[in-house]
């Protein structure tokens, strides 16, 4: 060694050796103060009850420290000693004193800590067994779901193809329900015509599906996979067609509204032409019979006054002649002289009776008939008329007068259109008929009358019912009648059919000509006639 010149390796390992540079570290890391556990225990030891005497000095010292109210951060444990942070300096001085009550006072507070610290131990304990016990059930479920995990994996590698194909088939199965819903928008014709394709279709996919389900197709998945692509295709081109169908479908339900719309149009404008042209037709007609009737009136009137005017030129010719006569003969006797008193003869000159064209008495039934349906002579016809009706009447007066009830009223007709019967003039009915007979409206003109009657039947608050009774004339005669009475079926008759059960009366002996409100308008009849099932004649014109 020399003065004054230091050898630092030397000097250094001196230090190492004496312990200086753990001391460094330790002052360093901020633990000047130091005390070794078994001092410590040694100072304690000879007042420790005997539960404290049992512990190891480190524990003992570690249950002083916590009494003292040091905290964990505050001292640092070594092999064997324990290292206090700066700034505790008091706590450190407090165990190292001697004083009996001080020390008795910090052996009570290690005893107290040490019990609670126990009782921590023992919770901490339980609540770490119940911790535990919970771990081991959580990995024991997370280990089955990582072997559920393998096992899919197993599997799904295993079936990967059989899966992927049973996936791909039940989506095509599920797209196919598209051909129902088309289907379903479709109309019936079009409906019948795919609905076999889509239901075979739809077929072969559900056992496509139970084949894939139920049978091992490990050794025949590419069948399966060829399979499922005819399927694709067929269910592809199948939903176009019927996509195709319906659009053409659809277009032919628009054409035929159309048509019907437009259809609909021209028969609205045809019945409406129609109608506009029955309108003027029918005031043409109202104009013509007018105008006919008034030609009609005229002819009469001219042909009543020549008749007046013919009649007195014969009452005056006879006259003339009557008295030329009596002149001669009293010009004869004054000649004779032979003085015998003239004996005038009154003679009446009263104007022959008008008697018919047509003697039709001798006639038969079937002739009468017969001349109606063919013959085209207007005057043959209103004479067999007459004379058939003559007949109908004498008939059923004979059989109203040998009835067994006499006193029932006649079902032809209401009784009161019997009861205004007033006789008819033929002389007045033989002019009209020699009197251009084609042109007389009241031998052709069409007219409808209603007369309401009571029947014999009673309701039951004793009082009697009404029926209706319509009738339809083609000029004099009766054409159609219609008797609506309560309780019974409606009776529809037509002349020609059933005359024996019709009025066989004329209408100007009926007396409905006179009947206020009797009259009703061709539409009024012609509605009930076809509301109770009446059938439209022919129209027959001579």
């Amino acid at each position: 060694m020399k003065a004054w010149h230091f050898d630092g390796s030397a000097i250094l390992g001196q230090l190492q050796c004496a312990g200086m540079a753990s001391v460094l570290r330790l002052m360093q890391e901020g633990f000047p103060s130091r005390t070794s556990f078994a001092d410590l225990y040694a100072m304690y030891e000879k007042n420790l009850p005997p539960s404290l005497a049992r512990l190891d000095p480190r524990l003992f010292s570690k249950c002083l420290f916590h009494a003292l109210g040091l905290d964990q951060n505050d001292f640092q444990f070594g092999n064997t000693k324990v290292f206090f942070t700066a700034g505790k300096f008091a706590e450190f001085d407090q165990m190292m004193k001697q004083d009996p009550e001080t020390v008795m006072e910090l052996i009570s507070k290690v005893t107290d800590w040490l019990v609670k610290a126990r009782w921590r131990k023992v919770q901490y304990g339980a609540w770490s067994v119940i911790k535990l016990k919970n771990k081991i059930l959580y990995r024991a479920e997370k280990i089955k779901k990582i072997q559920a995990w393998i096992r899919g994996y197993l599997v799904r590698k295993r079936f990967h193809k059989r899966l992927a194909i049973f996936r791909k088939a039940c989506a095509l199965l599920e797209n196919s329900r598209e051909m129902t819903d088309i289907l379903a928008r479709m109309n019936e014709s079009s409906q019948d015509k795919w609905r076999e394709a889509a239901d075979s279709t739809t077929g072969e996919l559900d056992e496509l599906v139970k084949t894939i389900k139920n049978d091992d197709l490990n050794t025949e998945i590419d069948r399966a996979v060829k399979c499922y692509e005819d399927c694709v295709k067929r269910v592809d081109s199948i939903i176009a067609d019927l996509k195709l169908q319906l659009e053409n479908d659809e277009l032919a339900e628009v054409e035929r509204a159309r048509k019907e719309a437009e259809d609909k149009e021209r028969r609205e404008a045809e019945e409406k032409a129609a109608a506009e042209q029955e309108k003027i037709l029918r005031r043409k007609m109202e104009e013509e019979r007018e105008k006919a009737q008034k030609e009609y009136e005229l002819q009469l009137e001219m042909q009543k006054q020549k008749l007046a005017a013919e009649a007195e030129e014969e009452v005056k010719r006879r006259n003339k002649e009557e008295r030329d006569r009596l002149d001669a003969a009293v010009s004869s006797r004054l000649a004779s002289s032979d003085g015998v008193a003239l004996v005038a003869q009154e003679a009446s000159a009263a104007p022959p009776k008008q008697q018919s064209k047509y003697d039709l008495g001798n006639w038969k039934y079937a002739d009468l008939r017969d001349a109606i349906n063919t013959s085209n002579d207007m005057e043959l016809l209103v004479a067999c008329k007459e004379e058939f009706h003559r007949r109908l009447r004498i008939y059923n007066e004979w059989k109203s007068k040998n009835s067994a009830n006499r006193d029932v009223p006649p079902t032809r007709a209401p009784l009161t259109v019997y009861n205004q019967q007033k006789p008819s003039s033929s002389s007045m009915m033989v002019s009209r008929v020699q009197a251009a007979p084609h042109l007389n409206p009241a031998l052709t003109q069409q007219r409808y009358f209603k007369v309401s009657f009571a029947t014999d039947n009673k309701k039951k608050n004793g009082g009697s019912q009404s029926g209706m009774w319509y009738a339809h004339f083609n000029g004099q005669y009766i054409r159609r009648q219609l008797t609506i009475r309560p309780s019974q079926k409606p009776q529809l008759l037509v002349a020609g059919k059933d005359d024996l059960q019709m009025c066989e009366l004329p209408l100007e002996q009926t007396g409905l000509l006179r009947k206020k409100g009797a009259e009703i308008s061709s539409n009024d009849f012609e509605t009930m006639w076809y509301h109770y099932g009446g059938k439209p004649i022919q129209e027959w014109t001579p």
